[in-house]
């Protein structure tokens, strides 16, 4: 065999020199090489590249060149981005069970569209355990107006999990399956998009960076205040989302974002006068669970200005919660017969764009926010130059809005503004069953914005508010509403699993999806096929791996 691979060869090289005229035969059959030194002919060896090269991150390797498990980065910011090219992929180790990483993830290299560069929990036996990314503070954040809290590690704590800085591109980072990668203890933000800070026309927001499998909680700073008798009351900042949003074409999936300082998921702040330009468009979330699972004790001091303080809980309810005074617009005017989130007074909403100017195409799907935010989406913002927002080309489907204090979709807007072609369908929206009058579907529109088209969902609670006639419905239904309609069947759903009860963890170690048990499936045969098709975590976590 190997004589005969070696004939094969030896016949390729004639053959070769055979057409460039530098073989031939004589008469005899004996091969003859006619070659003057300036008739070679130099044929360049090349090497083919292949497709991607693995990379290794591992806290049980030796920080070598990374090539291997045993020469792998031994953390996330030993990476050598030098030598990562478009299309390669780093492994990070989870260990059997778990491996925590104490650095930021923050990618120096760009992927293309037909390569990205994939950052991946190994899929290797051994190795495919959680990788936790670990900011340094292990305090779960304080309450709203805790009297003690210990500041200690978040004050030593790093600012952000993993951070995608301007002109970062085609990115991918993938836990593999649920809660794959674990996001928690940062100072600022789980995870951070970095708007662009030149003023040069050119957009260098990161774009195409894709997120799946992750799990984000516990991050965010905190403040103090006092209440006139209490000082240095802790609270957490209203600033610090799990996830802070810029750029374009990014898209999230299989994520759980629970129980940061503020909100879920926020776009970062826009400010063209002060060198800020947080470009964002075309955003994609789906597969995803967005909630609040912490609750208040009821044990704050609140500040001046809230209907219950230290000194007196007379404006408290039965079970210890706050209510704020009519100087805080947007928060409830009564909590009745219910318990919030730790993080209520700092307005924790799922999903927040503000002050990001025009904003084309956000879709979400097959995708539930709640329990316990104040505000399920809040999609616009009016308020200064600097802070406005608004969404155009908005698609909503097999979504489920559950069990908020103030609205399931609004926008902060003073001058009640909304972008055009908004299509809500399959989407189930459920107030509270203690705060009926809460639970606000907003479309307050003005001048020639239109286009928008609610079909094949339900509304239980709350009230609907348009403030226009430019919306198509079709085959909705709704039950129980204070104010307002979406023009369906007024129908009771008879949700196949429904508890009058607040869902809060009575252990921080417990599986939430253990305890948030409704199931939003309609057995009424008067709204078959009405509302979201993914009905209940149950139902949402069977997409996970």
């Amino acid at each position: 065999m190997i004589h005969s691979q070696t004939q094969f060869y030896a016949a390729t090289i004639i053959f070769f020199l055979a057409v460039f005229g530098l073989f031939s035969a004589d008469v005899n059959g004996h091969e003859q090489f006619d070659l003057q030194a300036d008739q070679f002919v130099y044929l360049p060896i090349v090497h083919k590249q292949p497709d991607k090269v693995i990379y290794y991150v591992s806290k049980n390797g030796n920080n070598g060149n990374g090539r291997s498990w045993e020469s792998a980065w031994n953390e996330l910011d030993q990476i050598n981005w030098d030598i990562i090219r478009a299309g390669d992929f780093v492994y990070v180790d989870g260990g059997s069970s778990s491996m925590t990483y104490t650095t930021s993830l923050r990618p120096e290299k760009s992927g293309s569209v037909s390569k990205p560069i994939t950052i991946q929990l190994a899929p290797v036996p051994g190795r495919d355990g959680q990788v936790i990314m670990f900011g340094g503070n292990g305090v779960l954040l304080p309450e709203c107006g805790q009297r003690s809290w210990d500041e200690s590690q978040l004050a030593n704590a790093e600012p952000f999990g993993i951070q995608f800085r301007n002109e970062i591109e085609n990115i991918v980072v993938d836990g593999r399956k649920r809660s794959g990668f674990v996001i928690h203890g940062w100072s600022q933000n789980g995870v951070r998009f970095f708007p662009d800070t030149i003023d040069n026309g050119i957009d260098d927001n990161p774009q195409n960076i894709t997120l799946k499998y992750l799990e984000i909680y516990n991050n965010g700073e905190i403040e103090r205040k006092n209440d006139g008798s209490v000082s240095n009351l802790y609270y957490p900042l209203h600033s610090r989302p799990g996830i802070s949003l810029a750029g374009s074409g990014h898209t999230f999936s299989f994520l759980e974002i629970h129980d940061n300082a503020a909100d879920a998921i926020q776009s970062a702040y826009t400010n063209p006068s002060g060198g800020v330009f947080n470009n964002l468009d075309d955003f994609t979330i789906t597969d995803s669970w967005l909630y609040n699972s912490r609750v208040h004790s009821g044990t704050d001091n609140s500040p001046a200005g809230e209907v219950c303080s230290a000194s007196s809980r007379g404006g408290c309810d039965e079970l210890g919660a706050p209510q704020m005074g009519p100087d805080y617009p947007f928060y409830p005017d009564f909590p009745s017969n219910r318990r919030e989130s730790f993080n209520w007074c700092t307005h924790s909403d799922g999903i927040q764009i503000y002050s990001s100017g025009e904003f084309n195409n956000l879709s979400i799907e097959r995708t539930f926010i709640g329990p316990n935010f104040m505000n399920g989406l809040i999609l616009g913002n009016n308020s200064t130059s600097n802070e406005t927002a608004w969404v155009d080309n908005l698609v909503l489907k097999d979504v489920v809005i559950t069990r908020f204090m103030h609205n399931a979709l609004g926008m902060n807007n003073q001058e009640r503004q909304s972008g055009e072609n908004w299509h809500i369908e399959n989407v189930t929206i459920y107030g509270h069953y203690s705060n009926l009058h809460k639970g606000t579907l907003q479309l307050d529109l003005i001048g020639g914005n239109q286009g928008h088209t609610i079909a094949n969902s339900y509304m239980l609670y709350g009230q609907s508010s348009f403030g226009t006639d430019q919306i198509t419905f079709t085959n909705n239904c709704e039950f129980g509403m204070y104010k307002g309609t979406i023009n369906g069947k007024v129908e009771d759903p008879r949700f196949r699993r429904l508890t009058n009860k607040d869902f809060f963890k009575s252990n921080p170690s417990e599986d939430f999806a253990t305890v948030f048990t409704d199931n939003y499936f309609v057995t009424n045969p008067e709204c078959q096929n009405v509302g979201s098709r993914v009905t209940s975590i149950t139902d949402l976590l069977s997409a996970f791996k």
